[in-house]
């Protein structure tokens, strides 16, 4: 280890310099002047007088916001609670397949959605599932299904329309994730369970997720986190025909800012607020899950 002394804290020091003058100028001074503009009735291009905390007062009561909070917590609960064990699973498959080439091949599938960008991924979707004879509605079809859906004008199917995908283009790289963690155990409680003539299922309970639940935790924790925070995804999926059980925290913020009479000071104040609970969520989650802690091997 490098003994650290005056003149490697000084050449660190100015390694690390762009980089902290650059998160001063773009996060630093503007989670301030978004605080300041909070306390005021901003609107548009006029920047208001001070006006306290009404901002935060009328947000907290109003019935919207709290709508909106509820479908973002909806929403990252469902998400997780599908994504996370799926990609396991499909990572415990792929892991367990015998021939390198296919697992490569599998992984490069379920990893390709990941690399669109997320608001392309909405509109793209979009397109296959408008209009009754829609792509989607045509596979749909020819399965034996409904081919007359309104995937887009009906309220009931708009939210999972966003989980399944939401779930498509996320998927793929918790699977990475989660197999390069497997590959990454260590094989000697493996071996010893199967010279003891343990079962798959005995030695997947009592030996895989305890060895991953560090990973799982921290999949857990930066997946809800992600959710809380969808909004391209929504707009670009349902463009000016969004419902409000499909309206998120920071969708609500959004139009907030730049629909709605243009209120830039009320905005501020609910980014805030979002700001809190989704921090709040995250250190509840630190400290139930346990993530960072030692764990036995």
């Amino acid at each position: 280890m490098i003994k650290l002394t005056d003149k490697n804290e000084r050449q660190a020091l100015r390694f690390m310099a762009p980089f902290l003058i650059l998160m001063f100028i773009f996060t630093i001074i503007v989670f301030g002047i978004g605080f300041l503009t909070s306390l005021t009735d901003a609107q548009g291009i006029n920047p208001g007088k001070n006006i306290g905390f009404q901002n935060f007062k009328n947000i907290l009561k109003d019935t919207y916001f709290w709508n909106s909070v509820y479908v973002s917590f909806k929403f990252a609960a469902v998400s997780v609670a599908i994504q996370i064990p799926a990609a396991f699973l499909i990572s415990l498959w792929i892991e367990s397949l015998p021939y390198k080439r296919t697992q490569s091949l599998l992984k490069a599938a379920f990893f390709i959605p990941s690399l669109i960008n997320t608001l392309v991924a909405g509109i793209l979707f979009r397109l296959l599932f408008t209009g009754e004879q829609c792509i989607a509605n045509i596979i749909i079809g020819f399965f034996g299904g409904n081919p007359n859906m309104n995937w887009l004008d009906d309220k009931t199917l708009a939210f999972p329309l966003l989980v399944f995908v939401s779930f498509w283009q996320c998927i793929g790289f918790q699977i990475i994730y989660f197999s390069a963690n497997l590959r990454s155990l260590n094989q000697s409680p493996y071996e010893a369970a199967r010279i003891d003539g343990a079962g798959r299922l005995s030695i997947l309970k009592n030996i895989t997720l305890p060895l991953m639940k560090p990973a799982l935790i921290f999949m857990t924790i930066t997946s809800a986190v992600s959710s809380l925070l969808v909004f391209d995804l929504i707009l670009g999926l349902f463009q000016y025909n969004i419902y409000e059980n499909v309206t998120g925290i920071i969708l609500y913020i959004y139009l907030r800012a730049f629909q709605w009479d243009l209120e830039i000071g009320a905005a501020s104040a609910a980014g805030w607020i979002a700001f809190f609970l989704i921090l709040a969520v995250s250190l509840l989650q630190l400290k139930f899950l346990g993530l960072g802690e030692k764990h036995e091997d």
